[in-house]
């Protein structure tokens, strides 16, 4: 895809983030940039704290407006292969491959599904999202009143989602999953979470949020499994953080799966044959396989077959 104008991006500084300096923000909050890149940016004026340009060092307040505005760059490539799998006069059912983002954010702005479809809807309003590497179903509203009546029904929990996903190892029959989800303190990985069970014990329990995630075994393939995930609650990461503290790592995920560090490398560009080797797959093998909410006089019952590079793993059976 062709280069296009550079837009700004600006946030609000939360509470939780106040007394850090804009550059130690900038590298934990968007680590698609390093810590020299960062500097250079900040020193080319292409950082702003409330309208001023700043030094790496500025402390930052809860509240502060924190804009960047990057040079004009090509995007990485993505996977174009979006399906409509259905579509009325109030929604979109999408089925979004994997390699895809959303929404415009961190290096991608245009190579997004809001980028690829918006050309040809004049109002368009995504009702759920999906991670960039996780493929699946994603509702649009293609009016401003189906949006405010599907978001009402996200937020009732009147919406059910189905996920299928592949884990490392041999996964019981059934598994009700119910617990916390709290920041990984274990990890480097700042963005990281990881999940408690009722019952456990966890030093941070207090500012732990609830989930609950039921799972079925589908198949078993070797050394894998292909497991339906119906999540209760809708946390993000919350299939993949529950099934990695379980001890089932998502095939494929660089920061749930077998090697957190892989999504270090990752990051920095510089992932090896095995890393490539031991993810099994070029993309975390999670996918948003149905979803089902009330319409007048009915249902809304869609599905999604899972991509093609599934069928790598269902002939993978590598310990």
């Amino acid at each position: 895809m062709e280069q296009r104008p550079s837009l700004s991006r600006t946030i609000t500084i939360p509470k939780n983030s106040e007394n850090t300096t804009v550059l130690s923000y900038l590298c934990e909050r968007f680590t698609y940039l390093s810590l020299a890149s960062w500097v250079a940016q900040i020193e080319a004026g292409r950082v702003a704290v409330n309208g001023e340009t700043p030094y790496p060092e500025t402390v930052l307040r809860a509240g502060d407006s924190v804009s960047f505005t990057p040079e004009p760059y090509d995007e990485p490539p993505v996977n174009a292969n979006v399906s409509i799998i259905f579509e009325d006069d109030r929604f979109l059912f999408i089925n979004k491959p994997p390699l895809l983002p959303c929404h415009p954010g961190g290096i991608y702005l245009y190579n997004t599904l809001w980028g690829l479809l918006s050309g040809r809807y004049g109002y368009l309003s995504f009702i759920n999202r999906l991670d960039r590497e996780t493929s699946g179903i994603v509702v649009a509203a293609k009016t401003k009143e189906a949006a405010a009546y599907a978001n009402g029904l996200m937020r009732e929990r009147a919406v059910d989602k189905e996920y299928l996903v592949f884990v490392e190892g041999s996964f019981p029959e059934t598994l009700d999953a119910s617990g916390i989800l709290v920041p990984d303190e274990r990890s480097p990985i700042r963005k990281k979470i990881r999940f408690v069970p009722d019952g456990a014990e966890c030093p941070t329990a207090g500012e732990g949020i609830r989930c609950r995630t039921l799972f079925a075994l589908m198949e078993r393939k070797g050394n894998l499994s292909l497991v339906r995930a119906t999540p209760l609650t809708g946390r993000t990461h919350q299939i993949r953080a529950t099934l990695l503290s379980l001890g089932y790592p998502v095939t494929g995920d660089k920061l749930y799966g077998r090697d957190e560090t892989i999504f270090l490398r990752f990051i920095e560009g510089t992932m090896t044959d095995a890393d490539i080797e031991l993810l099994r797959i070029g993309h975390q093998a999670l996918h948003c396989s149905r979803i089902s909410f009330a319409k007048n006089g009915g249902r809304y019952d869609i599905a999604a077959e899972p991509p093609e590079t599934w069928r790598t793993l269902m002939n993978d059976s590598r310990e």
